[in-house]
């Protein structure tokens, strides 16, 4: 079955191997603490997806992509950026495009496989038999 990722087993992603999500999170959870203005929540999982891959390819650019994320964001205020996850994201997007095309075009592949599972699935507040109205 699948996870809550949504991803099948052997459907991991490089960066998503046992104890690299761990450190990745703590290396996050270093930043914040060292940085005043960005918070854990603004990593969200694309984020935090481009981040493990970056690791499991190079360690160094791993670590050069925080130090630039802490440096690019230490002195901004927090009210200056309205989307905290997409500023992030857009930072990470120029520090290596060439990974965000890739994860980009993995995402889009990704979007069009059709679904596995069995069962008919029907338009939500369809009853079998009715018209989707209460009253049917």
């Amino acid at each position: 079955g699948k996870g809550k990722d949504g991803k099948g087993k052997g459907e991991r992603m490089r960066g998503d191997r046992p104890g690299n999500r761990q450190e990745i999170e703590n290396k996050i959870r270093d930043l914040c603490a060292d940085n005043p203005v960005v918070r854990n929540p603004d990593f969200d999982w694309r984020c935090r997806r481009f981040l493990g891959e970056l690791k499991a390819k190079d360690e160094a650019r791993f670590e050069e992509a925080l130090a630039m994320l802490h440096a690019s964001t230490v002195e901004k205020e927090r009210e200056a950026v309205r989307n905290w996850a997409a500023y992030l994201n857009t930072l990470l997007r120029k520090f290596d495009s060439e990974l965000y095309e890739e994860l980009k075009d993995k995402d889009l592949q990704t979007s069009l496989m059709p679904r596995q599972g069995g069962g008919s699935e029907r338009p939500r507040g369809l009853r079998p038999g009715g018209g989707g109205n209460a009253e049917d």
